[in-house]
């Protein structure tokens, strides 16, 4: 039994997870194939709700469907792409379509780590 306790705590060292860190990472939209029409209306469909963006904490970014990033995420460039990285840094969305806001809103509204934020929030106007 105390193996399995300095085995856990030993494995985990350094990787130690912290809320408040986290939450001073935005999330991240990362948008590829400038050139592609899907782009376009990406950007269109985002500029519909800035407050929305900004109150989930969601940082856009784009990029061309040739170059480092692209390469990173594994990109076609024939195509255009929408990936959204969580504040954890893991991918929690992919698409080569665009994404509307009511689903990219659902997908970062069911996270946990947004469920707490809401959470705070509600308690602070209280």
């Amino acid at each position: 039994m105390i193996f399995c306790y300095l085995l856990f705590h030993i494995c985990n060292f350094g990787f130690e997870f912290n809320l408040s860190t986290q939450e001073k990472i935005p999330r991240r939209l990362l948008l590829f194939g400038q050139e592609h029409p899907e782009f376009a209306t990406q950007l269109s469909l985002l500029s519909r709700d800035s407050i929305g963006l900004k109150d989930r904490d969601i940082s856009i970014e784009q990029f061309s469907s040739r170059g480092l990033a692209s390469t990173q995420f594994n990109i076609n460039p024939k195509e255009f792409t929408v990936i959204l990285i969580g504040k954890d840094g893991s991918e929690k969305y992919r698409s080569r379509s665009p994404i509307k806001l009511n689903k990219l809103f659902s997908i970062i509204d069911s996270m946990p780590m947004r469920k707490e934020e809401m959470k705070r929030k509600s308690h602070s106007k209280k």
